[in-house]
């Protein structure tokens, strides 16, 4: 420099290099600042001169994001703006990092622009914690310059975890609305709570069916968590099945999932049904086979599970005793809503008579007609038949053949027997009627439209005519039965069963709560006729020679 000094003193232009080596130590004062690495060139002019930060730097995204805004540099050369050299970018290729989009590595080379810019693609932070720097580098003509971006993956704001806040462990009614909202708070790593990220609450039906609906609609939604980091849903509404489920909580970014636990609280008891155990009959002092049951289900037909049902049996005359309580018992229903009594016991007086089952609550009883045979009868075989057509023979009864082995079009109902016991009749919930044996037909009622199902059939005593029975107490008559009357049961009561009377000049009919109907020689409250029966899958009649 003393010597272009003197140069320059002495009036000589300095030379063309000298002119740069000044421009190039001008252009140091106003790079220094920015951070960049001065280049000061050996080589002709066009050489770059420095890199400079022009964006980016410093700035922070949250981890497995995007930093929003461009990694950029400034290449310069004599001064003034370098186009189109190369620039690249680097950062760490361990812990704290990022990846580029378009080398979807840690590193990418670009070019400047007209204004000697050098911008980056798409920056995301990857899922290391931490401050680190990417570097930016070029060379030219052997000269290499450099400026460094400082960046910051952050934690901070990002989901690690969630929490119920409120709204778990709720009950409802079904089909009713359940009381409280489903809430779910967010935090981070620090504890510090994550505002305006969705949350997605979906319904799991349980095992039962239970599950529930959203009142905006459909049962699954997604909600933002508020300034606290609490998302809250709407409503729920129960359906009609009884039982618990769960709803999944879920937010983007987090692999673990939160449950609330819901329940459908099942109904009260509606409906009294019993079960194959009537009617019935036994040896007096022996037990019944088959044991009485009922299934109690609420007004959607769920079954109600773990109430109480009363057994009663008479406290005189013709009854018995369940095993370990006397005439009367408590069983509570099973998860099908099914209770069963203990072993029944017929005490020592023959005759027939009803046991009743009943809840609490509930005015409706279920019925089971019951009888005492004196011990003479009691060694007569008898016959069983199966909703499906099938007969089952036992003791003397002899097997004259069935409907098991034809379609149907209806169900099996009921079984009659011919007086000699050589022959019975089967008839179908449509009024079919089939005959074995010595059994003759007399006709049926399959071919007319019915107001209500058949239940029953009852022979008279010469075996030349028989009656068949609807649910809504209407009686049909073949042969020589004569019609006596037919029955209208009270409220919604059905009738289950027929049993001609003495003499073959009337008939019983018995409801669904055990009340009896009497017509012609028959009187209401009379003796009903019976026989033993047996453990034999979907029994819906019995009958004996």
């Amino acid at each position: 420099m003393r010597h272009q000094k003197n140069q320059l003193l002495a009036g000589t232009s300095p030379t063309k290099t000298a002119r740069f080596r000044l421009a190039s130590l001008l252009a140091a004062v106003s790079v220094a600042s920015a951070g960049m690495t001065l280049l000061i060139p050996s080589g002709p002019a066009g050489a770059a001169d420095g890199i400079a930060v022009s964006g980016g730097s410093p700035q922070t995204a949250m981890v497995n994001k995007s930093f929003s805004t461009a990694l950029s540099v400034l290449v310069t050369q004599l001064g003034a703006p370098a186009q189109n050299l190369s620039v690249t970018f680097s950062t760490p290729t361990t812990g704290a990092s990022g990846i580029f989009s378009t080398s979807n590595s840690t590193s990418v080379t670009v070019g400047t622009n007209s204004s000697g810019i050098a911008t980056a693609p798409t920056f995301t932070a990857n899922g290391t914690a931490g401050t680190y720097s990417v570097t930016a580098s070029g060379t030219v003509d052997g000269l290499t310059a450099s400026a460094t971006i400082t960046l910051t993956n952050t934690v901070t704001g990002v989901a690690s975890g969630m929490v119920i806040y409120g709204g778990n462990n709720q009950s409802a009614s079904e089909g009713a609305q359940f009381p409280s909202a489903l809430q779910l708070e967010l935090f981070d790593a620090n504890g510090i709570a994550v505002p305006n990220t969705n949350v997605t609450f979906a319904v799991q039906a349980g095992s039962s069916g239970a599950s529930a609906t959203y009142v905006t609609g459909g049962n699954s939604i997604t909600e933002l968590t508020n300034s606290s980091g609490i998302a809250t849903t709407p409503l729920l509404t129960a359906n009609n099945s009884a039982g618990n489920f769960t709803i999944v909580a879920t937010t983007p970014g987090l692999n673990n999932t939160t449950n609330f636990i819901m329940t459908v609280a099942q109904g009260s008891a509606t409906y009294l049904v019993p079960g194959s155990g009537s009617p019935q009959s036994t040896a007096v002092g022996q037990a019944f086979s088959i044991p009485l049951a009922v299934t109690v289900t609420d007004a959607n037909n769920n079954p109600v599970v773990g109430i109480g049902i009363t057994f009663t049996a008479p406290g005189s005359g013709p009854g018995g005793t369940f095993a370990g309580s006397g005439t009367s018992t408590v069983s509570y229903t099973d998860y099908k809503g099914i209770a069963v009594a203990p072993t029944f016991i017929a005490n020592a007086i023959p005759g027939g008579y009803v046991v009743t089952a009943g809840v609490p609550g509930l005015s409706a009883t279920a019925a089971f007609s019951l009888v005492n045979q004196a011990p003479s009868a009691a060694t007569v075989g008898y016959w069983l038949a199966s909703s499906t057509g099938n007969v089952f023979d036992y003791g003397s009864a002899a097997n004259y053949g069935s409907a098991g082995n034809i379609h149907l079009s209806a169900p099996v109902v009921g079984i009659a027997a011919t007086p000699d016991g050589k022959g019975y009749w089967l008839v179908a919930a449509d009024g079919g009627v089939f005959t074995y044996g010595d059994a003759g037909f007399y006709g049926s009622a399959g071919n007319i439209h019915l107001s209500a199902p058949v239940v029953g059939i009852a022979a008279t005593p010469d075996g030349k005519g028989y009656w068949l029975v609807a649910a809504d107490g209407g009686v049909f008559t073949y042969g020589d039965a004569g019609f006596y009357g037919s029955a209208e049961p009270v409220g919604d009561q059905t009738i289950r069963t027929v049993v001609a009377g003495p003499g073959g000049t009337g008939y019983y009919l018995s409801d669904s709560v055990g009340i009896v109907y009497g017509y012609g020689s028959a009187s209401a409250g009379s003796t009903l006729s019976g026989a033993q029966s047996s453990s034999v899958s979907s029994v819906v009649g019995i009958a004996r020679p």
